[in-house]
């Protein structure tokens, strides 16, 4: 498993399931290393760093880390897809993407008028999932929330006077 932490260093760590076998990957140039996402077959963890404005990703060893996005806004959630990063900006309140295997690529809005603070994302993608309606549930360290949403869809966690969800049809 992978995982952030805040503090004195900031750092990206991993761990076996049971807790045993920690290990730190970058404890460098982070500051608010908001949320994680692992590409399975690329082996690679990706997480936002809020307060830097960046996507950064590496493999499970720590090896090549990448900056993929650096922007003036504060990045939070972030979830991928085959070949696309979904990540939320919490100072815009705005859904954005980038392509994960082409760092000059451009930034593409999903969707830019949220009005809430843009917070934790799946993606709920038909290849993953069985066909027809059926639930998804996200959790925060304030809230739980379950929505049901159709496959293919973008779901992401909003903080309005109450922690709520909502989700983006895709196709």
């Amino acid at each position: 498993m992978f995982f952030s932490g805040w503090g004195s260093p900031s750092s990206i760590q991993s761990a076996s399931m049971d807790g045993t076998s920690k290990g730190t990957l970058h404890s460098t140039g982070l500051t608010h290393p908001n949320d994680i996402a692992l590409d399975l077959p690329m082996q690679r963890v990706y997480w936002t760093d809020g307060f830097m404005g960046t996507i950064e990703y590496s493999y499970y060893n720590g090896s090549s880390r990448t900056t993929l996005v650096q922007i003036d806004s504060y990045i939070f959630g972030i979830t991928l897809d085959t070949f696309l990063v979904f990540f939320s900006e919490w100072s815009n309140n705005t859904i954005r993407y980038v392509h994960k295997l082409d760092e000059t690529s451009p930034i593409l809005t999903i969707n830019d008028n949220l009005r809430a603070y843009a917070r934790g994302m799946v993606l709920v993608h038909p290849n993953r999932q069985p066909s027809g309606t059926y639930k998804s549930v996200a959790s925060h360290t304030r809230a739980r929330k379950v929505a049901t949403v159709e496959p293919a869809c973008l779901v992401c966690q909003v903080q309005t006077s109450k922690m709520s969800m909502i989700s983006i049809r895709l196709v």
